[in-house]
């Protein structure tokens, strides 16, 4: 009985230690903000369209739906929303889980030609942080940006999306 009670005692206390020993999320700065950009790539003016996200320290966001080139300019449409404060967080995190706090990406010899152009920018404690383009980065890089795309589309409500798929070509 004295066997059983000293073994529950130290696997409570392992427990208790392993939790203690749990790296805390850095709290996420009050300038925290996304820029996100992407096009179609190279496609007759009829088929282009590019998307604007922008998400202010506030939790505001706009995204800008453009079709055509840039002297098309009477095919915007503008949607705005509000990132929830704890969707907002979860993504500081995810941001700061997966390293993509960095200036560092690795740039491929083997550039993608007339695919999309994208650019993340983030702006966190002060500092910018630029993503370039999917187009120019490496095999890894590209699929870390695709899990970062994937992770900034979810911060945008799915009526939103609906609304973009209808204005597309």
């Amino acid at each position: 009985m004295v066997r059983k009670i000293l073994i529950l005692c130290i696997f409570v206390v392992s427990i208790l230690m392993t939790m203690g020993c749990q790296k805390t999320a850095e709290p996420k700065p009050d300038d925290f903000s996304l820029y996100y950009y992407w096009n179609t790539g190279a496609l007759p003016p009829e088929y282009y369209y590019q998307i604007e996200i922008e998400i202010t320290p506030n939790r505001s966001g706009i995204l800008t739906y453009q079709g055509g080139y840039a002297a098309d300019t009477g095919n915007i449409a503008t949607f705005e929303f509000t990132v929830d404060e704890a969707t907002w967080n979860n993504f500081y995190t995810w941001l700061s889980e997966n390293d993509i706090f960095r200036n560092d990406w690795a740039e491929s010899e083997d550039i993608l030609l007339g695919g999309s152009t994208t650019q993340v920018k983030l702006q966190s404690d002060g500092e910018i942080y630029v993503i370039p383009s999917e187009s120019v980065l490496t095999k890894d890089g590209r699929e870390v940006y695709y899990e970062l795309e994937e992770q900034i589309n979810q911060l945008v409500p799915s009526m939103i999306w609906d609304g973009v798929a209808k204005l597309k070509p």
